[in-house]
């Protein structure tokens, strides 16, 4: 196809102003959305090898960029102008092993969340179950100590009803600390006691 000179023209101040946007971005001194706006999109030229290297610049762009994606779709075009292309073909393994190490780090973080969420899960069981047996272990204690106070009252009544000559009372009261807790160190002394109201009665 046949470029007018206006055409021309302007297709060679594209690829220059394109390039000199890449020599920028490589030295540091062209913000990264000016490079995506200007270089996006090259025109063909007359000449195959500057689009080429066109697409080899802003593909290496990408690459430094971190985005391998962009650079292979780059560097793929530079291919389809010449599939023998060595630079292209080199630059494209490397974009390919950008991006299987980008997919691999991905992969690792995935696993690492997964087993912190994991590990937080089991932390979250275990100080619940620590919670379930404090409480359990209070309730018992409340329970026992409740059992406690029941069983000396049982006693202290019984000697009392003793002493008041209420025989049959007392012996009840004495039979309800051996029911609750047989092994209880009061219970040989209600016993004996028990002893001398059977006597009695």
């Amino acid at each position: 196809m046949l470029l007018t000179p206006l055409r021309v023209r302007k297709s060679s101040l594209l690829l220059r102003l394109s390039l000199l946007s890449t020599l920028c971005f490589s030295a540091g001194l062209l913000p990264l959305g000016v490079l995506a706006e200007e270089a996006s999109s090259p025109e063909p030229t007359e000449d195959p090898a500057r689009t080429i290297a066109l697409h080899l610049a802003i593909g290496k762009a990408r690459l430094k960029m971190g985005r391998p994606v962009e650079a292979q779709e780059r560097f793929r075009a530079a291919l389809e102008l010449d599939a023998t292309q060595h630079d292209a073909l080199k630059l494209m393994t490397q974009a390919q092993q950008q991006l299987e190490a980008q997919e691999a780090k991905s992969a690792r973080t995935r696993e690492r969340l997964q087993r912190t969420s994991r590990s937080l899960a089991a932390q979250w069981a275990r100080e619940k179950g620590d919670v379930q047996a404090k409480e359990v272990t209070q309730a018992r204690k409340q329970v026992a100590g409740a059992r406690e106070r029941q069983l000396k009252l049982f006693y202290h009544k019984g000697v009392s009803l003793y002493y008041q000559g209420r025989l049959a009372e007392a012996l009840d009261a004495l039979q309800q600390v051996v029911a609750m807790d047989p092994q209880h160190a009061l219970v040989p002394e209600a016993r004996r006691l028990m002893a001398r109201v059977e006597a009695k009665l």
